[in-house]
């Protein structure tokens, strides 16, 4: 409970502050420079977060990472499906400046993905066990997908 109030508070601070600062917040934060690190390289998290109207499919992985170099081909053929549903993000870790982000989302191990509703502040990570398979990973985000949207819902209750 506690982890999950931190990363929420810290999470709402870093994108507040990218959103009505532009890149001020960017430049005075470690691994929020900017750099692009996203299926679109012309994308980055900070840029994605404050523009886009969907929630965010957020990749992190290594070069190194077998499993990263399996799921990764997986999700950029997800990408046509889930177009107008998400917009994907990746991060690579490998880059000692995004460990930042890494930080803030809690990766404990690669890949990692996660949908990440920016509006609302909540995220979901995709069940690891869905990794067996791209028609497994395409269920689990689907699935994650609609956790997120039940957690907006009940914030938008709440408020």
């Amino acid at each position: 409970m506690y982890k999950q109030s931190f990363f929420m508070v810290i999470l709402a601070l870093l994108l507040v502050g990218i959103i009505s600062s532009g890149s001020r917040l960017v430049a005075a934060i470690p691994g929020l420079n900017g750099l692009p690190s996203s299926y679109d390289p012309k994308v980055n998290i900070e840029q994605a977060a404050s523009t886009s109207n969907v929630p965010l499919l957020v990749e992190f992985y290594t070069d190194e990472c077998h499993t990263c170099q399996i799921v990764t081909p997986w999700v950029h053929q997800l990408q046509d499906k889930y177009r107008n549903q998400l917009t994907f993000v990746m991060i690579n870790l490998d880059d000692p400046q995004q460990n930042a982000i890494a930080n803030i989302f809690a990766v404990q191990y690669v890949p990692a993905i996660f949908v990440f509703d920016a509006k609302h502040m909540v995220k979901a990570q995709v069940d690891t066990s869905a990794y067996a398979s791209k028609k497994d990973l395409d269920k689990a985000i689907e699935l994650t997908m609609h956790q997120v949207e039940l957690q907006a819902q009940s914030k938008d209750k709440g408020a």
